[in-house]
């Protein structure tokens, strides 16, 4: 019989990682995984947008990273710049999970917020994360 295996929960690791790092670069920002009423000046969205298990103990998740900047473009695609190092930066544990192996999906791409015209770039990861037998 296989083992029943279960996965982190990728966003809420992702989220707490990314916070803990912003912070320590000297760039506090508020990381979520919604966009917060009111909207910050600076803000990142992680959204997992897709993602398979690879094999019995390895889940690929797909996040997608919305990095906003209500400042400027340049300060956007300088937060996009911080994500895209901190999420790919693996083997290592991320939030409590483990990642095996970072692939990048999709670099930094300017999508400006549709609603409001904001500066926001998105970038789209592939995280290998080790699940844990239940």
């Amino acid at each position: 019989m296989t083992a029943l295996v279960a996965f982190p929960d990728a966003e809420a690791a992702i989220i707490t990682h990314l916070r803990g790092q912003l912070a320590a670069l000297g760039v506090p920002t508020p990381v979520s995984g919604r966009v917060p009423n009111p909207v910050p000046a600076r803000h990142v969205r992680v959204v997992r947008t897709g993602g398979l298990r690879r094999d019995l103990v390895t889940d690929r998740a797909r996040l997608t990273f919305e990095c906003r900047d209500s400042a400027g473009e340049p300060g956007a695609i300088e937060l996009a710049r911080l994500v895209r190092a901190i999420v790919t930066h693996a083997p290592g544990y991320m939030g409590g999970a483990w990642v095996d192996f970072a692939a990048e999906v999709g670099g930094p791409a300017s999508s400006p917020d549709p609603d409001t015209g904001t500066p926001r770039y998105l970038l789209t990861v592939e995280l290998h994360m080790r699940g844990s037998e239940m």
